[in-house]
């Protein structure tokens, strides 16, 4: 063979290769139903996204120096400390902390988790404060409400600027303009998946303008939602939705085709946001490396910290020995409010099953008549739609054996107060998944061994996530990815976002 046949065949092997794979690419799954493609949103770069988060991140930093120049003003009783040394040192201030955030990732097209993004902004004002109080040691005729007031401003931020961004996310999500474009490549399961949920949470900051995929035929095109093109036209499809980033969400059995996307001058692709295989693995605090020249992920297991849980519960016992300080008068209020609604005891508990499968009673409120559970029974025997409401999730939404005083308790969570001293008690934790009776075990499956790894939560991801609203079985989703990814920035996150959801009640009923 002449060592030009030698080249041709060299340049025919990799597309035969590909028309192989082609062949044998399985079709969308036709379970998943089709809807109609939202039109094109974003922009190219995402710089108005970045640009408003930047803003939210300096109206944070000006509440901060602002509440802190109030306090220190209000306990000297005095403002002679501000002068053009401090006004320096707020803008070094503001330079060093926006240093710190870009660093951190704060500013990219793929945004971290909101615990994620908590740890970064505790660590980088908890630095900030640091390299300040070092430069001011060094630097002489700097006042002590100057120094006072950078370090309480910092703490302020690490807290406000959270609460900021959601805001800008929940607000400017919802725009066009929000959000960069992005294009999915892989019209499997796993890249409509992707699609459809991009879709659905465009706060994310990722608008999806379509997907591109390699298909079995001209008909098949017609069964992927949002369909663009194939490999071989993502440098054109690129350009004409002006594109320059991709969201690789390919099946793992094509790992052929993954390095033909990226190897090949990127097809016009500056970005490329790749979708490990690592469902079911601890992936939100997954750090990313290089092992024998391969990339990898390096993850790790919080549960299995024996300094963390110990934190966990030294973190539990400090808040619910000061909250049930503060919350004696409600306490009493609500107590006397149950005793006058109905007749019957103040408390009610039921048995739970809590870590390593061990039963204990969590307490609530009564917010019920007595004798509730025979009455849901003798319901249940007489009305199938609210039996098979109750067997989804073992709620009722109009449940008519609650009482006036229940139903304000429960839409606050405010009957579950009383769980406080199953916390004090070590049965229960401030956060963690929802106590189940044994009644559900069945129901978690699999999941269970996950469930019954931790201490079940007075709040949860469950509470924050949408609550009521949500399925059965994404409230044992929500409990697996807890247990994965569990860490204390997760609960810190969880509390925080806990006093939103109970003040505007969200999901509740």
């Amino acid at each position: 063979m002449t060592p030009e046949e030698l080249g041709a065949l060299s340049e025919r092997t990799p597309r035969l290769r590909s028309q192989q794979q082609k062949s044998i690419r399985p079709k969308v799954d036709e379970s998943l139903p089709v809807s109609t493609p939202l039109p094109s949103r974003g922009t190219r770069n995402g710089w108005p996204t970045t640009a408003i988060l930047v803003l939210a991140d300096v109206c944070a930093i000006l509440t901060g120096l602002t509440m802190a120049a109030i306090g220190v003003a209000w306990f000297r009783d005095a403002w002679g400390w501000l002068n053009m040394d401090s006004a320096r040192l707020a803008i070094g201030y503001t330079a060093a902390m926006f240093l710190g955030l870009q660093a951190q990732g704060l500013y990219r097209s793929l945004q971290l988790r909101p615990a994620a993004e908590l740890r970064v902004m505790v660590i980088t004002s908890l630095l900030t404060i640091c390299l300040l109080g070092t430069i001011l040691f060094a630097m002489p005729g700097v006042s002590e409400g100057a120094c006072a007031c950078l370090i309480f401003s910092s703490l302020v931020f690490a807290f406000v600027a959270p609460l900021y961004r959601a805001v800008v996310r929940l607000t400017a999500g919802r725009t066009n303009w929000w959000g960069k474009r992005v294009i999915i490549v892989g019209g499997s399961r796993r890249g409509l998946l992707t699609y459809r949920w991009l879709q659905k949470h465009s706060s994310i900051g990722l608008r999806p303008v379509g997907i591109v995929e390699d298909v079995l035929s001209p008909a098949s095109c017609q069964e992927i939602e949002g369909y663009l093109g194939q490999f071989d036209d993502l440098t054109e499809i690129a350009a004409e939705n002006h594109v320059d980033t991709a969201v690789l969400a390919m099946s793992p059995h094509f790992d052929d085709d993954t390095r033909r996307m990226i190897s090949r001058g990127g097809f016009g692709i500056r970005h490329w946001i790749v979708i490990p295989e690592s469902q079911g693995m601890p992936h939100l605090w997954a750090t990313a490396g290089e092992v024998a020249a391969q990339p990898a992920l390096a993850m790790h297991v919080g549960l299995l910290s024996p300094l963390a849980l110990v934190t966990k519960r030294a973190f539990d016992m400090a808040i619910v020995t000061l909250g049930s300080l503060l919350a004696s008068p409600l306490l009493i209020f609500i107590a006397v409010a149950v005793r006058l609604s109905s007749p019957g005891p103040i408390f009610y508990s039921q048995e739970r099953v809590g870590r390593h499968g061990r039963r204990f009673r969590a307490w609530k409120f009564r917010s019920m008549v007595p004798n509730a559970d025979q009455v849901l029974k003798d319901l249940l025997a007489k009305d199938p739609v609210l039996r098979a409401e109750w067997e989804a999730d073992h709620k009722l939404k109009n449940d008519p054996r609650i009482t006036w005083i229940g139903r304000i308790i429960r839409k606050t969570s405010l009957d579950e107060l009383p769980q406080l001293w199953n916390i004090f008690r070590g049965e229960m934790s401030l956060v963690g998944p929802r106590p189940i009776v044994h009644a559900e075990v069945e129901k978690y499956g699999e999941y269970y061994e996950q469930y019954a790894a931790v201490t079940p939560g007075l709040t949860g991801l469950w509470q924050i996530s949408g609550r009521n609203k949500t399925t059965y079985e994404q409230r044992i989703e929500f409990d697996a990815y807890y247990v994965r990814n569990w860490s204390l920035w997760l609960d810190l996150h969880i509390l925080v976002s806990t006093v939103r959801v109970v003040l505007l009640r969200e999901g509740a009923f």
